[in-house]
Order: C-alpha cells, then structure tokens, then sequence
C-alpha cells in the first residue's frame, strides 16, 4: 500500500540517531530538558489508559546521590524515551522531590509532549519548573576545529578533549555555570552545537515553566559566544612603530596563517 503524503513528511522527520533531517543546517531544536516537580510524596504512576510507558523502579542510591530510584519510560506517540528519580536522599529545600530528564531520540521535543508525560500521571505535582534545557544546532560542512579556533566568549573556561578514536570536543564554559556551550562530532559528517542552558540562565530570562520554553525562540545567544573571522583589510595596529612596511606584511602573513584566537593572543603580547 502506498504510503500518504502525511505518513511520508512524518516518517521522515523520525530518527533513530537524534540528527534530524529537516532542522540539520536549518533550525535549533530542543534535544534535552530537565524538568523538577514540587509537592509529591511517592513515586510516579500512570493512569490506566496512557499514551506513555513506565519501567520497573530500580535503586539508584550510592554515595554521594541526590535520589534513591529511577526509572525509565518512553512515549508511545513520538518514541522519545524519559527518565524519572524520586526519593529524595538529602532533605533540603532547594531539592525537587522528583525529576524529569526527557530526551530526543526520535522526533525534536515539544511543549506538548512535555505536558503529555505529566498528564498521563496519577499524583499532579503542585509546582513544576524546568531545571536545564539543551538548545541543540546540527550544522554540515563544518568541523570542532573551526569552533575551537573561532569562538570569543566572555566564558572564562575552555576545554578541547579528543578521545581514543579521534573524536573532538569542544566545551566554552564550566559545569557550574549558567550557561556552557558543547560543540562534538555527532557523527562522520555532523558536528552538534549545543547550548546547555541551566537553572540560573533560565531564571533570568523568566523561563520557569515548560511553556515558557517558547521564549528561547527570541533569545540572542550572540551575547554569549560570538565566530568571528579577521578582516585583514581592517586589521588595525596597536602601536605606531608598527606602521612599517615590513611590519606591515609581517602582519598580514601571520593573519592569514594564524587562528582569530591566536593572531589576538599575539596582539596583546606587543609591545
């Protein structure tokens, strides 16, 4: 039986890696949130007639751990799989007594898809906030290097890692930050940029809940990294004795050689 327009446009949007054909070099997506529920006393259970699925609780208590169990599930509709922890280890206030980890594996997360899952639980929790959001570019004909050697940020932390099989990761800011950006080799020929975005960040930019999400949309992120290439023709000399012709070429040589990151390092060591 042939296949309707609908069902083709769907079955092309799914995927069993996380990249995505239809935003691959065109949009952003969310491919990670975190959400934190208030006012529960147990673990999660699912209204008999539930468009997701839920795993056996599991212990996943060990030293140092903020809860006791988790437990994994999936929703029927878009195949995205979740996780849930409960049982709070440490009694402190800032600690949610329960928390959500949802993933794209199949189809970009959504605001409904979001609401589904909480919807389809027997217990509502009196508060739901959204704790971390991975804002998720996948770009083609580009590498981590580019990334590494282009990048400003006011980010005072830096990492460039590459594992056994040569693969490289690129990571702007610390973990405790409110904001950390990762560029990684999400296959041969993909590389993923991705803005974690955490409680601190979210707060201030009055997203609170998963609806607020939407918010991102008009969220300038230049404010936090900038790619920057050098533009020899405006290059400008920070000492006067430099104005030689020499010193000139010099210059524009080591511009055209050298990384952005680089040639500015050099700039600042003149004196």
């Amino acid at each position: 039986m042939k296949k309707t327009f609908n069902e083709m446009n769907l079955s092309n949007k799914i995927s069993r890696t996380g990249i995505f054909c239809h935003t691959t070099d065109r949009a952003a997506f969310v491919d990670r949130i975190e959400l934190s529920q208030w006012g529960l006393t147990s673990g999660p259970r699912l209204d008999s007639e539930s468009d997701i699925s839920l795993g056996t609780s599991r212990p996943i208590a060990h030293s140092g751990s903020v809860y006791a169990r988790a437990a994994d599930g999936r929703c029927r509709i878009t195949g995205n799989p979740y996780q849930v922890r409960w049982g709070k280890m440490r009694k402190l206030p800032r600690i949610p007594e329960r928390q959500f980890s949802i993933r794209s594996e199949r189809r970009p997360l959504s605001c409904a898809e979001t609401q589904l899952i909480f919807e389809s639980l027997k217990d509502k929790a009196v508060r739901t906030t959204v704790s971390s959001v991975e804002l998720t570019f996948d770009l083609t004909h580009s590498c981590v290097d580019y990334f590494s050697n282009h990048i400003f940020s006011a980010a005072r932390t830096r990492r460039f890692l590459q594992d056994s099989r040569n693969r490289k990761t690129q990571y702007v800011g610390s973990r405790r930050s409110a904001w950390q950006l990762r560029v990684y080799e999400k296959d041969p020929h993909t590389v993923r940029c991705e803005f974690i975005l955490r409680r601190e960040f979210l707060r201030k930019h009055r997203i609170e809940n998963p609806c607020d999400v939407l918010r991102l949309r008009t969220l300038d992120l230049s404010a936090l990294i900038r790619l920057q290439d050098l533009d020899l023709r405006s290059m400008l000399v920070v000492e006067s004795d430099l104005n030689a012709d020499y010193h000139e070429r010099a210059l524009s040589s080591l511009g055209r050689w050298s990384t952005p990151l680089e040639f500015c390092e050099f700039l600042k060591g003149v004196e």
